[in-house]
C-alpha cells in the first residue's frame, strides 16, 4: 500500500443509533441529562428534533471511538459528550468541534483534521468519523 507523505496514521469511528430506543431513553431522564449529553447549541438548534438529536448523539459515540476512549458515562476514561460538538456548516455539511479532554487527547494523538459524515432515517441515525494524523 502506497503511503501518504506526512501521514502517521488515519483514525476512524463509526457508531449506529435506534432512533426509538434514544428517544424512550431521552423521556426517561429529565432535562438535566440532556444537558449533560449536548451542549448548549446543540439542544437550541436541533433539540426540536429527535431524529437530528439521536445523530449528534452518535457522531459524538464515533468521535470517542475515533479517539480510542468512549464516552465518559461508557468508561471512566471516556471523553464528556459535551467536548464534543457537531453543528452544521452554511452549506449544510456537519462539522466537528472539540473542546477540553476530546481536544487535548486528539492534540496528544496528532490528528489534525476530523470529518463527521451523519445520515438518519425513520429508525435510525448513523456517523462515521475520521481523522488524519500528521
Amino acid at each position: 500500500m502506497k503511503q501518504i507523505a506526512g501521514v502517521t496514521d488515519i483514525v476512524i469511528g463509526v457508531d449506529l443509533v435506534s432512533i426509538s430506543r434514544f428517544k424512550r431513553l431521552l423521556q426517561k431522564f429529565d432535562t438535566n441529562f440532556t444537558k449533560q449529553i449536548f451542549t448548549l447549541y446543540e439542544l437550541e438548534e436541533y433539540g426540536h428534533s429527535i431524529q437530528r438529536l439521536a445523530v449528534r448523539y452518535s457522531a459524538k459515540e464515533a468521535t470517542s471511538k475515533a479517539l480510542g476512549t468512549g464516552l465518559a458515562h461508557m468508561s471512566a476514561r471516556g471523553i464528556p459528550s459535551t467536548d464534543i460538538e457537531v453543528r452544521t456548516q452554511s452549506n449544510g455539511a456537519p462539522i466537528l468541534y472539540l473542546y477540553g479532554r476530546a481536544e487535548e487527547i486528539a492534540q496528544a494523538k496528532q490528528i489534525q483534521i476530523m470529518k463527521v459524515s451523519l445520515s438518519h432515517e425513520r429508525f435510525y441515525a448513523i456517523a462515521m468519523v475520521s481523522g488524519i494524523c500528521l
